[in-house]
């Protein structure tokens, strides 16, 4: 996060309020540290130190609290921070300018520490997602990005058949371009790999032998996520699959089905408790997709 100087801050105001014989004006960014919820966290791009290495994406926390006069939290200063109260200086500096006293500061906020958060719910997305996005999906010869079926932000599970035959002496796939941002790849459910925008649109999947012998179709779930939108330059930072060529094994994919989970509505997730009050201990390492929900009530 930003830390700037409370003295150079101060110092600048009061230049500026003198200028042009006391009539400067100024409108601080940001006056007041904030918090973005849901799917609006930005991103900054940067290309790679080594020549022709592409770019490297670096998505941004919803935290916007960038040291200003006022926390995040509502409070005066920065004390999670430490040093001079900014809130303070510029006050000080404003009685200065007008020659009167700033009107008396609102009491500050009750803050309160929670402490451990038990999750006591859940539901793997696959299992709820016939009531996230009731049917077999948008039938989609290609993939798409998310925003080309109306999505604005959020999850998007691309799904395709494949056959079993392909996948049980390893296989490599191959979406043509970085996705944007990060996906895990599902074999019937089960996680079996990931991508990343800053890694290489191929990946290698493992040998899976576990297939039925009389099994010979498979479904293929790429589950992508996007994490937060740059916000400079002049592109449109698009989400999901970014190329329509998605191979495996060299073989091109046809014939999909797209689930745009924007989940607006949360309500929708059919959530069950858990057996106790922390979520259930994961046996596999890759475990799949899973909504997790805490209900807290403030007296």
């Amino acid at each position: 996060m930003a830390n700037t100087s409370a003295q150079v801050l101060t110092d600048s105001f009061s230049e500026i309020l003198a200028y042009n014989q006391g009539s400067g004006s100024v409108n601080f960014y940001m006056a007041h540290g904030g918090t973005n919820f849901g799917w609006t966290a930005g991103a900054g791009i940067a290309l790679y130190a080594e020549e022709g290495a592409g770019e490297s994406y670096q998505a941004h926390i919803t935290s916007y609290d960038y040291d200003c006069m006022v926390s995040e939290a509502g409070q005066y200063g920065q004390p999670g921070i430490g040093g001079p109260n900014k809130y303070e200086m510029i006050r000080d500096a404003v009685k200065k300018h007008m020659g009167c006293e700033p009107p008396a500061s609102p009491p500050p906020p009750t803050i309160k520490a929670y402490g451990q958060v038990d999750l006591q719910e859940s539901v793997p997305l696959l299992e709820a997602l016939p009531q996230l996005w009731p049917g077999d999906g948008i039938v989609s010869r290609r993939p798409l990005p998310m925003e080309e079926y109306g999505q604005g932000g959020g999850l998007i599970l691309y799904r395709v058949k494949v056959k079993a035959e392909a996948l049980q002496n390893g296989a490599e796939l191959d979406v043509s371009s970085p996705v944007h941002d990060y996906a895990r790849i599902m074999v019937d459910g089960k996680v079996v790999a990931s991508l990343d925008r800053n890694k290489k649109a191929k990946v290698s999947l493992p040998v899976l032998d576990t297939f039925s012998s009389d099994q010979d179709l498979v479904t293929l779930d790429i589950l992508v996520e996007g994490i937060g939108r740059d916000n400079s330059g002049s592109k449109f930072d698009l989400k999901g699959l970014m190329s329509q060529d998605v191979y495996l094994n060299g073989d091109l994919l046809e014939d999909w089905r797209v689930f745009p989970l924007e989940l607006k509505d949360t309500a929708l997730i059919p959530f069950q408790t858990l057996a106790g009050s922390a979520p259930k201990a994961v046996s596999s390492p890759s475990p799949t997709p899973t909504f997790y929900r805490q209900v807290h009530f403030d007296p």
